[in-house]
């Protein structure tokens, strides 16, 4: 169990930064536009403590053939769609990585355990935006 004064300080530190969810976090698959709940999900435990922070879903045949149906669906748009207009949309994305950094900073620590400036997301965000 992750001692109370540290538990309480990353929380404090999620909300202050904007995250609109609380601890422990249940995640679910993102298919086709909408969320969708799997059938069986495990712990996901912050190593340095074995505290459960929250739950993630098993993809399964079910989940996988959807994801794989509503990417088809969604690439017969997206193929035909030049450079010129999907540059927007992958900027917005980007811009979107960015502002959350530290929300995404956080939560890689919590779930790999280690401080947030040696998370990938510390470098792999780092990236220039040219």
């Amino acid at each position: 169990m992750v001692e109370p004064k540290i538990y309480r300080e990353t929380v404090e530190r999620l909300k202050a930064l904007g995250f609109p969810f609380e601890l422990p976090l249940e995640v679910t698959h993102y298919i086709g536009g909408e969320f969708v709940r799997g059938e069986n999900f495990f712990p996901v435990v912050y190593p340095a403590t074995g505290e459960v922070i929250g739950t993630a879903p098993e993809g399964r045949e079910k989940e996988v053939e959807m994801a794989v149906a509503a990417a088809k669906e969604a690439f017969k748009r997206w193929g035909k769609m030049p450079p010129s207009q999907r540059r927007p949309y992958l900027r917005r994305f980007a811009e979107k990585i960015r502002e959350y950094k530290p929300v995404f900073e956080v939560l890689e620590s919590l779930d790999v355990g280690r401080p947030s400036t040696r998370t990938a997301w510390a470098t792999w965000t780092a990236w220039p935006t040219t």
